[in-house]
């Protein structure tokens, strides 16, 4: 369907922005001004009803077990045996497992549950959908009562005696093909699949039926937009990375459903009205009788392009709206608020250069005059047309759409400056997320031309600029540049800042260290605005908020376990727990006796060594006070001794050399800290 979604609206109200991933256009409760915008290129599915089907395979997030909504458009063109729509049921030895939309032979439409009970339970509608015509079908479960919906209306229920829904793992779930019939291929087209894990109220379903939703709804669990034109699989949107699979002979095609991005608002039902305002649809409703069926729902879309009007005959706006009476019927006026500057002085003095034309929800029937101009604010920018009669003399309960043109050759007169109705906002988003930059201009025969930085971008020259799924490659200044015959105008900078989830690339490393070195413990990292928390023993360490920690020198109190928290808006993670040993230096040792040599002799065994040294130095001076260490050829002390003892004129310790990497190595031996003695010792791993 369409790809429209924007950052910010603000139109003679206070603004709201949203950042990441905007799932719809945001709307508030004022006037729009008159918006020109090009209609984006619509696609769905045509499947031949032979082998034709879409495999999105088996996830346990299809595993509905409680409740579930499954919904599409569907445009069929032949009636077969019983063919799927969207579902996963299948049959087997043990019987029935899983669920789905069907239409069966005779065009009916029908939903299929197995339950835990071991039954397999349908439910038909009493009619048949029509052919060669859009159709909005949904069938619902809440745990005990199957619903099916046609336009939003509901047409069938059937009690349900299991439990829950049978299951199994194996149960793909398919589009337009019924897995438990080797016939069961749908014939036609299908657009903007949708399953959810929740059962969605009639309310619900006709709200929405009209609008393109975003990503992440509250139990949304498949989402088919249908829109990839071409390949051999289509993205699943309501899961980042999901696709589905095309078999057989699909074919993609363009898509007339009239979905796209706008507002729905809906009267209250059982409640008796004079006048309606329906928040953010820009219509208000006056009524002259109303009765209280089924709530009025009225759908205003920004960006779908109709059918062709009669011959002679331009929209003022480049809007349609979906008017569904229900079962209600009634008598009003409506209103359209289309903005200043969208009515001239002379179309208001010249009332039949306006009217309003409507075309039923059935795509094939042609455009009619639906009511008489009652009158035109130009100041206002609003027309009233009545009166219209909803009902079984009137507008059916499925309702159609509406637009609003010219009459005959006649051009609306009033001047219609370049200006812009929404203006760009800076972005903060995470790495990933699918991000759309959108303006909306009043304005004719509109141009468009995006630019990053400063600099062209020459594929992007409509409203909409689609970044995907964003990388830092995509952070930067957007602007968009809008012309018309009569100048250019230019939107604000949009500053967009991609902000990546950090990200442990190496962990630190256990480490031995000896009193009075220096330690430094450090994490290979990626991402970006990052806050960072060392920790000791799994307690915070006061000020340790940098992405290395520093000890000088290190003393007893070092020792420990040791870890660093990273995190930013999108995302946190920890490194492992990495042990600091610390070995402490002995105290200076004084020799017990003067039965020393004159002479220092200094073993060490074995020698070349792996791990654990035995050092003994003979020919001390009593009461002397000696230390000694392993250095490594730069002079630097990399161990000391683990234990040291003295007696009889000769000192004995013992060395720890299996941390040390293998070369060449010294004992040293200090009298007084003045050196008296060295061996060399070899460390071989």
């Amino acid at each position: 369907m369409h790809s429209l979604l924007s950052l910010t609206v603000g139109l003679n109200c206070r603004r709201h922005t949203t950042v990441r991933f905007i799932r719809a256009i945001v709307f508030v409760a004022c006037t729009f001004s008159s918006i020109a915008i090009e209609a984006q290129t619509n696609h769905a599915i045509r499947f031949d009803g032979v082998d034709a089907w879409l495999d999105l395979g088996s996830r346990s997030s299809f595993d509905f077990r409680t409740s579930f909504t499954l919904e599409a458009w569907i445009r069929p063109t032949a009636f077969n045996d019983t063919v799927g729509i969207v579902g996963n049921y299948r049959r087997d030895q043990l019987g029935g497992s899983g669920h789905g939309l069907v239409l069966g032979s005779s065009g009916r439409l029908g939903m299929v549950l197995a339950h835990d009970i071991g039954l397999t339970d349908f439910v038909w509608t009493a009619e048949p959908v029509e052919l060669n015509t859009w159709t909005h079908v949904a069938g619902t479960w809440n745990g005990h009562t199957m619903r099916l919906f046609v336009n939003g209306i509901e047409v069938a229920a059937a009690g349900v005696n299991g439990v829950g829904v049978l299951w199994t793992v194996e149960n793909s779930m398919a589009v337009a093909r019924y897995l438990a019939n080797d016939n069961g291929y749908f014939s036609g087209t299908i657009d903007e699949v949708r399953m959810w894990s929740v059962c969605r109220s009639a309310n619900e379903l006709r709200s929405t039926q009209h609008l393109r939703l975003g990503s992440g709804d509250a139990g949304q669990v498949s989402y088919l937009h249908l829109d990839d034109a071409n390949g051999s699989t289509t993205t699943d949107d309501a899961i980042a990375g999901r696709f589905a699979t095309l078999r057989g002979a699909c074919t993609w095609v363009k898509s007339d459903v009239t979905v796209g991005v706008g507002r729905t608002a809906q009267s209250a039902p059982g409640e008796p009205m004079r006048m309606h305002y329906f928040n953010g649809t820009d219509v208000r409703v006056e009524y002259s009788a109303p009765t209280l069926g089924r709530p009025l729902t009225i759908t205003s879309l920004l960006d779908v392009d109709t059918d062709s009007l009669p011959p002679g005959v331009a929209r003022v706006a480049p809007r349609v709206w979906m008017i569904r009476p229900g079962d209600d019927a009634f008598t009003a006026n409506l209103t359209f608020n289309l903005g200043r500057g969208a009515i001239g002085e002379l179309d208001a003095a010249t009332l039949d250069n306006l009217q309003l034309y409507y075309r039923p929800a059935n795509e094939a029937d042609a455009w009619i005059r639906a009511a008489s101009i009652v009158t035109a604010e130009v100041n206002a920018g609003s027309v009233t047309f009545g009166p219209i009669v909803a009902g079984p003399n009137g507008i059916g309960a499925e309702g159609g759409r509406f637009v609003i043109g010219t009459s005959g050759d006649s051009r609306l007169e009033s001047p219609h400056a370049l200006t812009i109705a929404n203006n760009l906002v800076d972005v903060r988003t995470c790495a990933g997320e699918l991000i759309r930059l959108s303006v909306l201009a009043d304005g004719r025969n509109l141009s468009y031309q995006w630019r990053k930085d400063g600099r062209e971008m020459t594929t992007a020259i409509g409203p909409v600029l689609d970044l995907g799924r964003v990388t830092l490659e995509d952070q930067g200044a957007y602007q968009l540049t809008i012309t018309d015959q009569h100048g250019e105008i230019a939107t604000t900078q949009s500053a967009m800042h991609v902000v990546v989830r950090p990200r442990v690339l190496a962990d630190p490393t256990d480490v031995h260290v000896i009193e009075g070195q220096t330690l430094e413990l450090h994490a290979e990292l990626d991402g970006t605005d990052i806050a960072y928390q060392w920790q000791k023993n799994r307690v915070d360490i006061p000020g340790a908020i940098s992405y290395s920690i520093v000890f000088s020198p290190v003393d007893s109190g070092t020792a420990g376990y040791y870890r660093l928290f990273v995190r930013n808006e999108c995302g946190e993670e920890n490194t492992v727990d990495v042990k600091v040993t610390v070995t402490m230096k002995p105290k200076p040792l004084s020799v017990e006796d003067d039965r020393a040599s004159a002479r220092i002799s200094i073993i060490a065994s074995p020698n070349p060594a792996r791990d654990i040294v035995s050092i003994r130095v003979i020919g001390v001076d009593a009461a002397d006070e000696y230390s000694f260490a392993l250095v490594d050829s730069r002079g630097a002390i990399v161990a000391a001794p683990l234990t040291m003892t003295s007696s009889r004129g000769r000192l004995d310790a013992l060395l720890d050399a299996s941390s040390l990497p293998a070369g060449a190595y010294l004992i040293r031996v200090a009298r007084f800290g003045t050196i008296v003695g060295s061996e060399k010792i070899v460390v071989d791993k």
